[in-house]
């Protein structure tokens, strides 16, 4: 007789909820390396890397201490434009509530239950999409159900079937692409968009209901739960991988990539300003068009926002010196030009006088101090053209005031 299985006298607990970047990008990893092993093997290895990065960087999320998403992350913009959180109030300050403070603050009537219905409505939308008398992926013995669910014979498939046809939908993908040459036309084309939008919807509603209701994986039944919906993130998300690869082929920047990076790099740099954002009403979007721009996510995102920081300090400071800089030379030009003028209305008056002996003596005389002022004159220009650097609106009038100068020395010689 076999002994029963032994129990702890004082069992533990550890409540799963959610899932960290880490551990997203790793399920995804280990579903999709198997499924595009062939590709990868290949010339269409850096693509497939790139749209396995991209998806997974969608999906994931982190949250701050006060219950905000990490908008260091793309995927606050892009969960909101899914319609899983609700976009920023006032008093927000542009910060995006992650799914527990929209719960608990009640930023959404029944939330829960909302969540629930987006990713049932998501989910059926796919399928619906990829069954026999439409794009034809799914199995012919398979139907697609209100809920939602697919079923075989008249039963619900289990979650291991359901994850084994989405991983075949996914193969068959990889097939067309290595077996045939096919172009989408423009209907295609969009359910192809459709088709990644609901994959991302049911993925990520899925992700944001597991944060709400946390399983005790130190259970079996805690621990199974956790296992189904880890299997099932990582074969929605590998299908849009594929569904963004396949739709590649016949555009340059496809829908998910060109999504992405509009939503990286979001507030922390005011690239764009959060209150003019156009984002898809919650919980009621059709199109998955993306609607925000934002650049690409730095590496090193905290390293990159000091450095850019500091580089927009130095560039005022030189901007406030520059502009110092020439207001002084611009009066000082000013007084320069006043003296010129002076100087030539007082030689011409010289000129127009009658040449007497002793005006003649007086006349050399004034020509000497004449000379001198114009000598003094010049250094003035020289030095202030020296200093003016890169003015070359000032430089120009001194360049104009220095030939005046040149004029008056001529005159003074004669």
């Amino acid at each position: 007789m076999a002994n029963p299985p032994q129990q702890l006298n004082h069992p533990i607990t550890m409540r799963k909820r959610g899932l960290s970047p880490e551990e997203t990008k790793e399920i995804v990893s280990s579903k999709a390396d198997q499924i595009f092993q062939v590709l990868l093997a290949g010339q269409d290895a850096p693509r497939i890397t790139n749209k396995r990065e991209i998806v997974s960087k969608c999906i994931s999320y982190s949250i701050t201490q006060h219950g905000y998403m990490n908008e260091q992350r793309c995927s606050p913009a892009v969960w909101q434009d899914l319609g899983i959180i609700p976009a920023p109030t006032a008093a927000d300050n542009g910060r995006r509530p992650g799914p527990q403070k929209v719960l608990n603050e009640n930023r959404v009537a029944g939330y829960l239950g909302t969540l629930g219905n987006t990713k049932r409505d998501s989910q059926m939308d796919l399928f619906n999409i990829l069954r026999p008398d439409a794009w034809n992926l799914l199995n012919e013995n398979i139907i697609v159900r209100d809920d939602g669910f697919l079923e075989r014979e008249g039963q619900q498939l289990s979650a291991v079937e359901l994850c084994n046809e989405l991983d075949s939908v996914t193969s068959k993908l990889v097939d067309i692409h290595t077996q045939e040459n096919i172009v989408l036309n423009q209907h295609d084309y969009n359910d192809v968009k459709t088709m990644i939008h609901h994959c991302l919807k049911t993925t990520i509603s899925r992700i944001a209901l597991t944060i709400l209701n946390p399983d005790d994986i130190c259970t079996q039944n805690g621990h199974t739960r956790w296992k189904t919906h880890l299997e099932l993130v990582a074969s929605f998300a590998t299908l849009a991988i594929a569904l963004d690869f396949f739709g590649e082929r016949n555009t340059t920047v496809f829908w998910l990539e060109n999504k992405l990076h509009r939503h990286v790099f979001y507030s922390t740099l005011h690239c764009v300003d959060v209150k003019s954002e156009q984002c898809i009403p919650y919980l009621n979007s059709s199109t998955p068009e993306p609607t925000c721009n934002h650049s690409r996510l730095p590496t090193d995102f905290a390293s990159e926002i000091e450095n850019l920081t500091q580089t927009v300090q130095q560039l005022r400071n030189e901007s406030y010196v520059l502009e110092n800089k020439l207001a002084l030379n611009e009066n000082e030009k000013q007084n320069l030009t006043t003296q010129l003028t002076s100087l030539q209305q007082k030689y011409n008056g010289r000129c127009n006088t009658t040449n007497t002996a002793d005006e003649n003596s007086n006349s050399e005389d004034d020509i000497r101090t004449l000379k001198q002022e114009n000598q003094m004159l010049r250094n003035k220009v020289e030095a202030l053209k020296s200093t003016q650097g890169s003015e070359s609106e000032s430089g120009k009038s001194l360049v104009d005031d220095k030939a005046l100068v040149c004029h008056i020395s001529k005159a003074t010689k004669r």
